[in-house]
């Protein structure tokens, strides 16, 4: 027993990782989101179905609320998070997939319903990039060559053809498309080749592919006559993009004003957003969009879906024009969920949620303790190989250290909304809503555990040993 307390004492001590480490990649999906940690990790969390945790039932699970290791492979180096599906590329570039597959999304025809853990498809491994939509997937190759499979409602597979694809299947004959410049909306997939041109197919019926018709597109057609097209991302309905000279441009369904326009009426081809020539990355979700500038300020605007907009202003419903979330100055890059929510990257490489807590796809934790969130909260790492979820000093003390059937916790205060502690494997043991100073441990088994404190201003974490 005392080798083991030194044992777990030294792992107390022990700095594992920095936080700047902890995600590499986070892709959300409409209800779930994976992450690929700096190690080639695969981790998902939120509604199960796409998470692809192999001990999980595929249609009988639940929900991951905070993320749980899909497998054991370390060599995993893209994702994409869809509807009820995902998606990922290893570093052989071979290609999985898992989740649902009643429309063949897939890409694997022997598995009619799906899969709960990631299989392998096509035997070419010469896969770059992979994205997935609602019941439709999208990969490139790197000969520059796009496939989709999937459900081709609206054309969408940009084949001619409005049939079902179970296996990848090209789009057209180009082999020009930028690896990371495809997205898909609900029913249109837009696309960037390495001319600076843009690209667009499917439904139409918003004005969503910008060529100022409304008719359905099934094949790939040119978005206006401009090469000079840098960023591109799609929502439900609506498109927006920037040029090469910052400017921020956006076109499709205007609802809610998530065209940022300062209006709420549709746009039927490519339309710039207010004069700023500093725009620097863009993403879409179902009714909003959320833009960074190049001096790193965060902005968001349309409808505030659980809080999305990130001001804190919940009865503030929408937003027609870029309005800014906070005043730091250091994001970097973000990716918005379908429903309402986002994940943001900061410079030093700690990432944030907030919005909809559904399925608990924050990764916070259970929806019915810590539900949406209206500010971006830091998103911490699994317990697995982690250090502290923020380097802010704290005036909580927890002890004592190691503890036996008590954890206290000094000088608590009203602002703490929820308590979690999670073991070494980062599953959640106990959750707890409020300030409470005295937490039972008593059931808890030996050994080393996690101890967050979520506060309206900040979160806090520790390490204690069970004895």
């Amino acid at each position: 027993m005392k080798k083991l307390l030194i044992f777990l004492l030294a792992i107390l001590c022990f700095e594992f990782y920095s936080q700047s480490t902890c995600w590499q990649i986070i892709k959300a999906g409409e209800k779930h989101a994976l992450g690929i940690k700096p190690n080639g990790e695969l981790w998902g969390w939120g509604y199960c179905i796409g998470v692809g945790d192999s001990t999980v039932n595929l249609f009988n699970c639940q929900d991951r609320y905070i993320p749980v290791k899909i497998g054991k492979d370390t060599t995993w180096r893209v994702i994409g998070a869809g509807k009820d599906h995902s998606a990922g590329i290893k570093a052989n570039g071979s290609l999985w997939t898992w989740g649902e597959n009643f429309y063949g999304q897939l890409g694997e025809p022997t598995l009619p319903l799906g899969t709960r853990f990631p299989i392998k498809i096509d035997t070419s491994n010469q896969w770059l990039n992979v994205i997935t939509g609602d019941y439709f997937s999208f990969a490139l190759k790197n000969n520059g060559s796009l496939w989709g499979w999937g459900r081709n409602v609206a054309a969408i597979l940009g084949d001619t053809t409005y049939t079902n694809k179970s296996i990848p299947t090209q789009v057209g004959t180009s082999t020009n498309w930028l690896s990371y410049k495809i997205a898909t909306g609900e029913y249109h997939v837009v696309a960037l080749k390495n001319d600076g041109t843009i690209w667009g197919w499917g439904g139409n019926n918003y004005g969503q592919l910008g060529d100022s018709m409304l008719n359905t597109k099934f094949y790939p057609t040119q978005i206006g006559s401009d090469n000079d097209w840098k960023y591109i991302d799609a929502g439900s309905n609506h498109t927006m993009g920037i040029k090469n000279n910052g400017t921020l441009w956006g076109w499709g369904e205007n609802q809610y004003g998530k065209l940022g326009n300062g209006n709420t009426i549709n746009k039927y081809f490519p339309t710039q957003i207010g004069t700023d020539t500093t725009w620097k990355a863009i993403s879409l979700g179902r009714m909003h969009s959320i833009g960074i500038k190049k001096n790193g300020t965060l902005w968001a605007w349309g409808y505030n879906e659980g809080g999305i907009t990130g001001d804190d202003i919940i009865s503030t419903w929408m937003r027609s024009s870029p309005t800014q979330v906070g005043t730091d100055t250091n994001w970097v890059s973000v990716e918005s969920g379908v429903y309402g929510f986002a994940f943001a990257t900061k410079t030093n490489g700690t990432v944030w949620s907030w919005g909809h807590n559904w399925n608990g796809v924050l990764g916070l934790g259970s929806p019915s303790i810590f539900g949406n969130i209206n500010i971006p909260i830091q998103f911490g790492c699994p317990f697995t190989g982690i250090e502290e979820l923020l380097t802010t000093k704290s005036s909580f003390t927890i002890y004592p250290n190691p503890a036996y059937n008590k954890i206290h916790i000094k000088n608590i205060n009203s602002l703490v909304n929820r308590i979690i502690i999670t073991d070494i494997l980062g599953i959640q043991r106990i959750e707890i809503k409020g300030d409470t100073e005295h937490i039972d441990i008593h059931d808890l088994p030996n050994g080393l555990y996690h101890l967050a404190i979520f506060s309206k201003n900040s979160n806090y974490s520790y390490k204690f040993i069970k004895e």
